[in-house]
């Protein structure tokens, strides 16, 4: 994602399944791979996140790369609205790439 004035873009990139036949990255699948047992979780806990990650990159032009990367387990059906994604920006900001598995 390019962000010209540098400010912060809220994403959420969740694992819910492969929806279409892209291959699932190493990221996604070693996060996936994590043991989370339903049982270790209080009844009112719907989902868990796996992998949270954000890394900020400066171009030479001074434009600022932000690639988000997000893996969440939904435990519950209840936690199906972890599967939603919201990706805010303006006309100040760009967004160059969006994936979710």
């Amino acid at each position: 994602m390019l962000l010209r004035n540098k400010s912060v873009l809220g994403m959420v990139l969740l694992l819910v399944g492969t929806l279409t036949h892209a291959t699932v990255p190493d990221w996604v699948s070693n996060a996936s791979k994590l043991p989370v047992s339903i049982s270790s979780y209080d009844d009112e806990t719907t989902a868990v996140v796996l992998l949270d990650d954000e890394t900020a990159t400066v171009q030479g032009n001074g434009d600022v790369v932000i690639h988000y990367r997000r893996v969440v387990k939904i435990l519950r059906p209840q936690g199906h609205d972890e599967a939603l994604l919201e990706v805010p920006f303006d006309k100040d900001e760009k967004i160059l790439s969006l994936n979710a598995y």
